[in-house]
Order: C-alpha cells, then structure tokens, then sequence
C-alpha cells in the first residue's frame, strides 16, 4: 500500500492528522520484511489504528504463529484466495507481525465468496483475496467480546485494504 493511499485514508477519516515521515509501504504476500501499511500507519503516531489479519483457513500460518508465540508452517490446500496461500511466515517478517498485530482470524472460502458478492452489491469490485477483509472483519466481529478485546469503539472508522479487483 502507497503512501498517497494511506495519506488518503488519514485525511478522509477526519480523524488522524498526517505528520511525521511519510512511510515507503508496499504490498507483500507471505510475511516478507517491509513494514506492512498498519505498521507504518501505526508508527506515525495514529492512535488508535488496531489491525486484524485475514487468511483462509486452509493456510493459516500466521493465526497458528501467533497462538504458538513463534513462527509455526502449516499445511495448505487449494482456497480461492489463491493470494493468500501462505501456509509458513517469513522469519524477517514475524517480529513485525508479533508486535503489529492487534488480532487475526481465518476464514473460509464460503466467507470470502460472501463477501465478494456483499462487496459487489456496494459497487466494489474484488476477487476472493481482497474480499477476505471483509469475510476476516464479518467473522471477527461476530465473536462474543471481539470489540473489547482490540478496544474498539462502537463509532470506529475501519478501513478495509484490498488490492485485488475482478476484470469485467
């Protein structure tokens, strides 16, 4: 995720002023080691930015990493997140995703194929991997204690990253 996406998010909130370093954030699948967009968000000061990760869980790599407290691979199979299919964290990436991370979940393909459609009846047009925000925040938020858990207000902003669209 660029910087001008997340000076967009900050300056559309109305919420976070932007100040600071502007972060040099990209996209990376499996953990790689730039800082992710929430961390370079994070490190600028925001507050209150809490950050779920989503992935299918037929690869849920980072959800068991985090349960274990240390890097832990697990088997994968074939999900239509087909992006997502990461079943082991990179080593460089793990400290930043121990200490960046506020939750995670994983989600089903059933989920994701939900949200695809939820998100086109909104106008937005996403694959299985970019609607996994979605899915992932759905699933999240249905858990008794969820809100509490991360601290997050009933009037939060949230912000769901999908770099995925579907061509038409």
């Amino acid at each position: 995720m660029g910087r001008r996406r997340l000076r967009d998010v900050a300056r559309r909130s109305g919420r976070v002023p932007w100040r600071g370093p502007r972060p040099r954030c990209r996209p990376r699948r499996c953990g790689l080691p730039r800082p992710s967009g929430g961390d370079a968000y994070r490190r600028l000061g925001t507050g209150g930015c809490r950050i779920l990760s989503v992935e299918p869980d037929t690869a849920a790599g980072i959800l068991a990493s985090l349960q274990s407290g240390e890097p832990t691979s697990v088997p994968t199979a074939d999900p239509i997140m087909a992006g997502l299919n990461c079943g082991t964290v990179s080593a460089a990436a793990w400290p930043v995703l121990r200490r960046g991370l506020d939750a995670a979940i994983s989600v089903h393909d059933d989920e994701a194929r939900t949200a695809v459609t939820g998100l086109a009846t909104e106008g937005v047009s996403a694959g299985p991997c970019g609607a996994a925000t979605l899915a992932g925040l759905t699933a999240y938020l249905g858990r008794s204690g969820a809100r509490d858990a991360i601290d997050l207000p009933d009037d939060a902003i949230v912000v769901l990253l999908s770099t995925e669209g579907v061509l038409r």
